[in-house]
Order: structure tokens, then sequence, then C-alpha cells
């Protein structure tokens, strides 16, 4: 299991993916600068709240996904 601060920050990303994961975080934040194609993949995530919440910014930011992913809160 992972464990940190901050959530995930990605910039200038063109195909990512986190796959067979588990990440513990006192942050539920996934911020993404022109990042595109991001995958994650049964991936469960440990968080406040127990929802990821996406932020984008940039002209070449898309949401990424989320395929069989696990949700608690921490």
């Amino acid at each position: 299991m992972g464990k940190t601060d901050k959530l995930i920050r990605m910039t200038d990303v063109k195909g990512f993916t986190l796959k067979n994961i588990t990440i513990q975080s006192k942050d539920s934040t996934v911020l993404i600068d022109d990042g595109r194609n991001i995958l994650f993949e049964q991936v469960h995530f440990q968080i406040p709240g127990g929802k990821v919440k996406i932020k984008t910014q940039g002209d070449l930011a898309k949401e990424p996904q989320f395929v069989r992913c696990l949700m608690k809160e921490y």
C-alpha cells in the first residue's frame, strides 16, 4: 500500500496507467494539468470522504478513466 499526504498531481502527461494498487492519502484530489489518456484500473483509494475529486486545467487536459476502482473513506 502506498501512503501519501497529496493524492496525485500530473503535469503534461500523455498515456499513463496506474493498475492494481492501494493508495491511502490525506488528500482526495487528483490534479491533472494538460494530461490525457490517463487510466486508473483496479485502484483502491482510501481517502477523506471516500470519493476522488478530479481537477483538470490546461487546453489538453481530459478526465481520467476509472475501471473497477474502489473508493473508501479514510
